[in-house]
């Protein structure tokens, strides 16, 4: 009896000493490892403006002008390695609606810690409300992506026929109505008018 529990004791300090040592020794097994597969590109959308027409931001609404605008999309590499990514310029023309790719392009060689060049794709408006623009980036097939979820950026508005039209009016000298009158009575002919 003595002995069966002498030797259980031995084997509970046994592995008590093991449990200890296992975190040691771990860091000085896997520091030897390879270490490339942490090194990765990490693209991200670092800013997406529209160009070419005319677009209104008017409280947190935005308008664009029923035209042919130039998408100007720049994307970084916030990642510590060389990689090459695929810029596209995605439209959805309501909530409900499915995405259509406008257009899209290839940067090669994109170096860690660094901006490429702006990428411009135009794109027509139609008239509509509550349309999406997705400028997207994703890793090339031959590249990775450490952090997919900075790949996106996107442009709420409504597209308004007639053109979006609003302004306050500082100084005017536009006849007014005059005693309790509702109507201004404008002489016929040619008149000036300064605003």
């Amino acid at each position: 009896m003595f002995l069966h529990n002498n030797k259980s004791s031995i084997t509970l300090a046994s592995l008590l000493i093991l449990l200890f040592l296992a975190p040691v020794i771990s860091p000085i097994i896997s520091s030897s490892g390879e270490t490339s597969a942490r090194a990765a590109p990490d693209f991200t959308i670092v800013s997406f403006t529209l160009d070419g027409a005319g677009s209104v931001q008017d409280g947190s609404q935005i308008f664009v002008e029923n035209n042919t605008h130039v998408a100007r999309i720049v994307v970084g590499n916030s990642g510590s390695d060389t990689g090459s990514a695929i810029v596209s310029l995605v439209h959805r023309g309501s909530p409900t609606a499915g995405e259509t790719i406008v257009g899209s392009a290839s940067i090669n060689s994109l170096a860690g810690s660094t901006v490429a060049s702006p990428v411009a794709i135009a794109w027509t408006a139609s008239p509509g409300d509550l349309q999406t623009l997705f400028a997207r980036v994703a890793p090339a097939p031959s590249s990775s992506d450490s952090n997919p979820a900075n790949d996106a950026r996107r442009l709420d508005f409504n597209v308004s026929s007639p053109p979006f039209l609003k302004g306050s009016l500082l100084e005017h000298s536009i006849p007014q109505p005059t005693g309790g009158s509702s109507i201004t009575r404008i002489e016929n002919g040619a008149q000036t008018f300064n605003a």
